[in-house]
C-alpha cells in the first residue's frame, strides 16, 4: 500500500474528485447570493476559484470574471470544464496574497471559506491590501467563514469522519477527513483529507492531503476590515440574507472600501 503526503492546501489530490464529494449546502446555495451583486456590466475576481463551481455560473451573468488559486490541479480542471468555450473567463495561478491582476473589479469574492486559508494576519492584511487596490469604485468584497462554534473547536482533533464515496472506473475512493490540532491561541485548525482507495474491496493506496485554516469571530474580523479602510455593509449567517444570531452557521461579510 502506498502512502504519500502532500503540500498543504493545495488539493492536489483532492482536484479530481472535488466536485463530486463537495456537496455540503454551504457550497450549493451561495451562486444566487453572488449572482444578486451582478449585472451583465459586472466584472468579478474569484479568490480560490477551484474547479469553477462557482466562476463558471457567475460568468454566465458577469461582462468579465477572472479566478486565481495557488493550486495547478484545480485550475487544470476548471480549464478543461471551459475547454476554451467562455471569452468572458481569465483564470491565473496566484497565492491570496500576491497577485497582480491590473484590472479593477465590482466584485470579488472568497467562496467556501478560502479566506481562512489566511492563517495570520500579516497575510490576511496584505490580501486584503491588494483587494482593495484591484476594487472598483462602489465595489464590493464578500467574505465567507464559518462562525467559530468553540464546543466542537474544543474536540476537532478527536473528529473523524468518512464523509464521501464515489466510483472511478474499477476504483471505489472513499474519502474521510480527520481532525489533528486546533490552537485556541493562533486560531489555528488543522485537518487531513485521507483518500482511501480500493480495488475489489481491497485497500491499495492511501493519500492524506492536510488542510491549515485560520479562524476569526465577527469583533476580530470587523475590527481588521476597519483597520484596513473597509466598511462593513452587512454579516449574514446564510445565503437567504438571514441575519447574524446565536445560531453558529457562516459568517458572510459584504465590504465596501470606505474611501
Amino acid at each position: 500500500m502506498e502512502t504519500r503526503a502532500i503540500k498543504q492546501n493545495e488539493y492536489t489530490w483532492s482536484a479530481k474528485y472535488y466536485d463530486q464529494l463537495c456537496n455540503e449546502s454551504v457550497v450549493q446555495d451561495d451562486i444566487q447570493f453572488y449572482k444578486s451583486f451582478l449585472n451583465e456590466r459586472s466584472s468579478v475576481l474569484e479568490l480560490g476559484c477551484g474547479t469553477g463551481r462557482a466562476g463558471i455560473e457567475l460568468a454566465k451573468v458577469a461582462k468579465k470574471y477572472v479566478g486565481i488559486d495557488l493550486s495547478p490541479q484545480m485550475l487544470n480542471v476548471f480549464q478543461e470544464k471551459i475547454n476554451g468555450r467562455e471569452e468572458n473567463i481569465s483564470l491565473y495561478q496566484y497565492d491570496m496574497t500576491e497577485f497582480h491582476l491590473g484590472n479593477l473589479f465590482d466584485l470579488i469574492i472568497f467562496p467556501f471559506r478560502s479566506f481562512q486559508a489566511l492563517t495570520s494576519d500579516n497575510q490576511r492584511n496584505k490580501c486584503l491590501e491588494l483587494c482593495a487596490k484591484h476594487l472598483n469604485k462602489g465595489g464590493h468584497v464578500i467574505i465567507q467563514m464559518f462562525n467559530p462554534d468553540f464546543d466542537k473547536l474544543d474536540n476537532f482533533a478527536e473528529l473523524k469522519i468518512r464523509d464521501g464515496k464515489i466510483q472511478d472506473g474499477e476504483y471505489k475512493v472513499e474519502r474521510l477527513t480527520i481532525g489533528k490540532d486546533h490552537d485556541k491561541l493562533k486560531q489555528t485548525i488543522q485537518a487531513s483529507y485521507v483518500y482511501e482507495v480500493y480495488k475489489d474491496d481491497c485497500l491499495i493506496k492511501s493519500v492524506e492531503e492536510p488542510l491549515y485554516l485560520g479562524y476569526m469571530n465577527e469583533d476580530q474580523a470587523r475590527r481588521l476590515f476597519k483597520n484596513l479602510g473597509f466598511e462593513v455593509t452587512a454579516v449574514y449567517k446564510w445565503w437567504d440574507f438571514s441575519k447574524v444570531d446565536e445560531e453558529k452557521k457562516e459568517l458572510i461579510f459584504v465590504l465596501k472600501c470606505e474611501t
